[in-house]
């Protein structure tokens, strides 16, 4: 079992990248970066994703922290997926700005 201080070691010597890999799953990154792409490509500095859940289940405060890493400002994750229905397929509302 690992103790407080080695988790802290190993978190200050694991890369950006490593830890965006190790919060977010692949569909989840390509969406992002496809939003990404798409916001330089328009010329807008702001990202907005509407994601469902086919793409994104990553925990909210997972990819608000993976997406503060990689240096993003105004990060702001929010999910509707309802306990009562689990016929609705819930989404995952992503928006960020882009560093200037």
């Amino acid at each position: 079992m690992l103790k407080p201080s080695d988790i802290k070691r190993l978190r200050e010597e694991i890369s950006p990248e490593q830890k965006v890999n190790s919060l977010l799953g692949p569909k989840l990154q390509n969406a992002i970066d496809d939003g990404i792409r798409e916001a330089i490509s328009k010329c807008k500095s702001k990202v907005n994703l509407i994601l469902k859940a086919d793409v994104c289940k990553e925990p909210d405060e997972d990819i608000r922290s993976a997406l503060k890493v990689l240096g993003y400002d105004e990060v702001k994750v929010t999910s509707d997926y309802p306990w009562y229905c689990e016929t609705y397929e819930g989404t995952t509302t992503i928006i960020f700005r882009l560093p200037e």
